[in-house]
């Protein structure tokens, strides 16, 4: 609980302070930038408009002189009126024609470009003291806003850790075996806390390495950044007082430069302060668990340790000889492990499974112990495992199924392994980052949405809860009620009153006595037996049918030609052929 309360507090401040880095850039000068862009032709027809549009030239620089991270409270009117100079010595009014020949796209690269030469100008002038009104500061002075003893003091801290992790792990690893022959539970739960404040440190460890690494990556990027713009600071001053004339295509792009790498040069100190302040509340983080757990893991150790001394001289030595065993194994060529997956061994690159760690111990003892470069990982199911010793390779190679298991046991156990391993993609629902970026898009979307709700404060609230992540749903599941099954009772009946009229009749036929008699002529005891006479066989035949021809009807009329008294008839004719 302590290392998942470590991982919430450091990763939500972490988020903010990238939060309050990335809005430093405000949002005025890109909607000035926008309507410079959409204006249209029309303006150049009217002085009026055409002076209001330079106007907003001089405030989307101003702005985003305003937006700068060395910029003080109460210089406004001085930094108006130096940006006015430098951008009418650079962009007079005139050259606002060039900018309706471009695209909207050009157009608003060509205001970055141009704000940039503004404050090169500006920045030029304060430094080498002619032509300005407000003097800004010198970045070589950020060299010095920040103490080297920093990561001498982070380094030391994280050495102590180490020290202490080292501690604990030893007495993981020899903890199991000694516990079973004490069976002790006071021993058992002062192992649970000493693996809880063993992965708390190896957290700790991890965030101390993190904001050293990005502190001296910062503090580089801060010295480069100074170091460009003096360089270009000299160049540009020589350049001027060589030649009594300059192009500006040749002294612009290095006004820009200048401006560029000065804000670089802030940007980066920003970043120093940001991350001096979350190595400070790291710190006290560190300092408030100490004041409430040191105490008592430094009781459950020596308890431990107690119990190791009262097992006996020869467990010792069983527990040495165990260890000593592994560690001869580990000279041996590891050729005789056989893979679950066929694999040729792989050299240790850093991208393994469980940030490197040796996956048997976590297994057995949920200890996290550093994988050995000179043991080949093991590839299983698509993931590259790494391990400390011999045996826990071969193990794996026998029974990984077995191992997997046994570290999602461990897993469950101490869930802030998810966070700390870097799991995120197995336990996505788990995931600190996954929350926090859910977090980060509420809170995005709710800033966007606010102004269009106002008041509503139901409305908005429905959306909060409509951005988070669903977790349950509504499910029904309709079965039939009569199941179809092969056997069926044949004697079931639905009535209630029949089967109440059959338990009667039950009961009443266990009230009786059945009597049973026996005659000569009785089927049961006499066999009997029928004798038949078979038919006579019988044939019987029948005369051959020859078909013919059916009788042919015909019919004709005569007398109607030949002599006056002839009368018509009509004559019919058969013909039997």
């Amino acid at each position: 609980m302590a290392c998942l309360k470590l991982q919430a507090i450091h990763e939500a401040r972490l988020f903010e302070e990238e939060r309050r880095l990335q809005g430093q850039d405000s949002g005025i000068a890109k909607d000035i930038a926008d309507e410079i862009v959409s204006f249209s032709h029309t303006v150049l027809k009217d002085v009026g408009r055409l002076e209001a549009l330079y106007e907003k030239v001089i405030q989307f620089c101003f702005t985003r002189y305003v937006g700068a991270p060395w910029v003080k409270e109460g210089d406004d009117s001085m930094a108006l009126k130096d940006t006015r100079a430098a951008l009418e010595s650079a962009f007079p009014i005139s050259g606002l024609r060039s900018l309706f020949g471009l695209t909207p796209r050009e157009r608003f690269r060509h205001l970055e470009e141009l704000s940039c030469i503004v404050l090169g100008i500006r920045i030029f002038n304060s430094l080498v003291g002619s032509g300005t009104a407000l003097c800004l500061p010198d970045p070589k002075n950020l060299l010095t806003l920040h103490s080297p003893d920093l990561p001498l003091s982070i380094e030391q801290e994280i050495e102590e850790g180490e020290k202490q992790i080292q501690e604990l792990v030893k007495i993981l690893l020899h903890s199991p075996v000694l516990l079973a022959k004490a069976g002790s539970e006071t021993a058992e739960q002062d192992l649970a806390l000493i693996s809880a404040q063993h992965i708390y440190m190896t957290q700790l460890n991890a965030y101390r390495r993190a904001l050293l690494t990005a502190f001296l990556h910062t503090r580089h990027h801060l010295k480069e950044a100074v170091s460009e713009c003096s360089s270009e600071i000299v160049g540009v001053g020589e350049q001027l007082n060589s030649q009594p004339y300059t192009s500006r295509d040749d002294v612009f792009p290095k006004f820009s430069r200048i401006a560029v790498s000065y804000r670089k040069a802030f940007q980066e100190n920003e970043k120093l302060c940001s991350l001096n302040c979350l190595v400070a509340f790291l710190a006290s983080l560190a300092g408030e668990h100490t004041l409430d757990v040191a105490s008592n893991v430094e009781s459950a150790c020596r308890r431990v340790h107690g119990i190791f001394a009262s097992v006996g001289q020869g467990d010792q030595e069983e527990c040495r000889g165990v260890r000593s065993a592994e560690n001869a194994e580990k000279e041996r060529d590891d050729s005789e492990v056989e893979r679950p997956d066929g694999e040729p061994p792989r050299e240790f690159d850093g991208k393994f499974e469980l940030g490197g760690n040796c996956a048997w111990c976590l297994a057995k003892y949920a200890a996290l112990v550093p994988a050995d470069r000179s043991i080949a990982a093991i590839s299983y199911g698509g993931d590259a495992y790494a391990f400390s010793t011999l045996r826990g390779a071969k193990e794996f190679a026998q029974h990984p199924d077995r191992l997997l298991s046994d570290i999602r046991q461990q897993i469950r156990r101490q869930p802030a392994l998810i966070h700390l391993l870097n799991l995120d993609r197995l336990y996505p629902r788990s995931s600190l980052r996954n929350i926090l970026k859910l977090q980060r898009n509420i809170a995005t979307r709710l800033k966007q949405e606010t102004p269009r709700f106002g008041k509503d404060t139901a409305t908005a609230d429905q959306l909060f809860l409509s951005l988070h992540e669903p977790r349950n749903a509504d499910a029904a599941v309709m079965t039939p009620v009569h199941f179809e099954t092969l056997e069926r009772d044949t004697s079931y009946h639905w009535n209630e009153w029949e089967l109440r009229r059959r338990a009667l009749k039950i009961a009443d036929i266990l009230n009786r006595t059945t009597r049973s008699s026996q005659t000569k002529s009785s089927h049961c005891r006499m066999e009997q037996e029928t004798q038949v006479y078979p038919l006579k066989e019988k044939e019987q035949n029948t005369m051959k049918s020859k078909g013919t021809s059916a009788i042919r009807t015909k019919k004709y009329i005569t007398g109607l030609r030949g002599k006056t008294n002839t009368k018509a008839e009509t004559v019919k004719v058969e013909l039997d052929l």
